[in-house]
């Protein structure tokens, strides 16, 4: 069992100051994982009031990129070395299957490595004259980055990297879900040279999350997360008219056109639509198709789903956990059985699954077809759920997708024409995650408070300055 009964504010490990402790048990099996102290209120400001101070002198933003640079990347160094056994823990808290928890840790390194390429072109860039223009930057300051539980590495690395190396000072606001493997990150960062206060590593939910998405000493809010809680938190941190990075649960929708081969496109889209046990929030979970090849969808999607495993997350011939909560699963039937009184046809799944020695919610990934374009179900997340929604022309399609809601993302099936219906999408990846030939392209979604893109760098976390010479 993992244990922490201190919190990590600005470097070491202190006594908290109220909030009680966080258990955290295995959605699979019940056991126990480990506990570590929720954060309260007094704890933020705490953590707040160190990384205003480390700001004020200095003992960050002011060191040379370079410098920063180093530090970054011996902090990588360990990490890596590490990042097998904390997907294993991440997998023992959320249920996420392992193997698809070893391809986001796959990702990481590529990820950072290209976090550390923009940061060396940057340091040709600020504060270069160009033409009859200065261009300075200077970090946004305090950021608190709150990442989702089902995917707590790729966001958390995903947002303190390109943070640090811009000169930004962080709070790291864990899940209660996955209050335990982002705890390591403190102690390799300090390991690797961060200055005391830059860093802290808080648990936080209901009011203690409030309060940091809304502080007014914090500068930037970085936040994942999806369902009311999400919402009130985007709210919240909106409402301070600081820069916000806002990832979201979304609709979002595979267009298969009418001479794709069925088969293969299925292949692709069954992975990124149902592992992580449907949990994965860049998921296409809404599959347009000409409606006289619906029937044909379905068949696929039944063959394709027949072969998926439920069972252990920790096993390596896992597909499917369990999901997070038996009250999510109830929310899931109860949002079919909904779906199915809106006209939808439930046509595989959707039932309770019973595992030898498992005490977690399983569900049989379910499919329902002839899903009007507007119901319920099309405008919120239900996991893990495929609608197959069909269309009679592609100017429908398109429009269908583009309504998805902020974040929303699309597919489109790399054959003829794909490049012109994706030039007409609002955000669009070509073959998706899962397509033959890993041709993408990504645009920014703003829609609503949704920005969305594919490789994030340190400028998302530097402010700019144009000054007339």
């Amino acid at each position: 069992m993992v244990v922490y009964n201190r919190n990590f504010i600005g470097g070491r490990r202190m006594e908290p100051l109220g909030g009680g402790l966080c258990e955290v048990r295995s959605p699979f099996n019940g056991e126990w994982v480990g506990v570590a102290p929720l954060a309260s209120r007094a704890d933020v400001d705490l953590a707040v009031r160190a990384a205003r101070h480390a700001i004020d002198a200095g003992v960050w933003s002011g060191h040379p990129l370079s410098q920063r640079m180093n530090v970054v990347e011996r902090f990588l160094s360990s990490y890596v070395e590490r990042l097998p056994s904390l997907l294993t823990l991440v997998t023992r808290e959320n249920a996420i299957p392992l193997r698809f928890n070893a391809l986001l840790g796959d990702g990481l390194a590529t990820q950072a490595a290209t976090y550390l390429e923009a940061a060396r072109s940057r340091t040709h860039g600020c504060g270069k004259a160009a033409e009859d223009m200065t261009i300075t930057c200077k970090p946004a300051g305090l950021v608190a980055a709150m990442p989702a539980w089902n995917a707590p590495h790729t966001m958390a690395v995903g947002w303190l990297i390109p943070a640090l190396l811009a000169g930004c000072a962080v709070i790291l606001a864990l899940n209660p879900i996955t209050a335990l493997d982002g705890q390591v990150i403190g102690e390799l960062m300090m390991e690797a040279g961060l200055p005391e206060g830059v860093l802290s590593i808080l648990v936080t939910v209901g009011e203690t999350a409030d309060h940091l998405a809304g502080h007014p000493d914090v500068d930037r809010v970085a936040l994942s997360t999806s369902g009311p809680d999400g919402r009130r938190l985007a709210s919240i941190a909106s409402s301070r008219s600081n820069p916000l990075t806002l990832e979201t649960g979304r609709r979002s929708a595979a267009i298969i056109l009418p001479d794709v081969d069925i088969s293969s496109a299925v292949e692709g889209l069954r992975d990124i639509s149902l592992f992580a046990s449907g949990q994965w929030p860049a998921r296409q979970d809404r599959f347009l198709v000409p409606r006289h090849r619906q029937s044909e969808l379905v068949a696929a999607l039944r063959q394709a789903t027949g072969l998926l495993r439920l069972g252990d997350p920790l096993a390596p011939d896992t597909d499917i956990g369990p999901l997070i909560s038996r009250q999510q699963r109830s929310a899931v039937m109860d949002a079919i059985e909904r779906g199915a009184a809106e006209g939808a046809e439930l046509v595989l799944g959707g039932a309770p699954v019973d595992i030898s020695g498992a005490i977690g919610a399983f569900l049989q990934p379910a499919v329902l077809s002839n899903t009007p374009p507007q119901t319920s179900m099309t405008r919120e997340t239900i996991r893990p759920v495929i609608l197959v929604i069909p269309y009679d022309e592609i100017d429908q399609a398109i429009q269908i997708s583009n309504d998805g809601g902020y974040g929303a993302s699309a597919a489109v099936d790399l054959r003829a024409g794909a490049r012109v219906v994706a030039g007409r999408l609002e955000v669009v990846s070509i073959n998706g995650p899962g397509g033959a030939q890993r041709e993408a392209s990504s645009h920014q979604n703003l829609r609503g408070m949704g920005w969305m893109h594919s490789v994030r760098g340190p400028d998302e976390f530097i402010e700019w300055q144009a000054l007339s010479m």
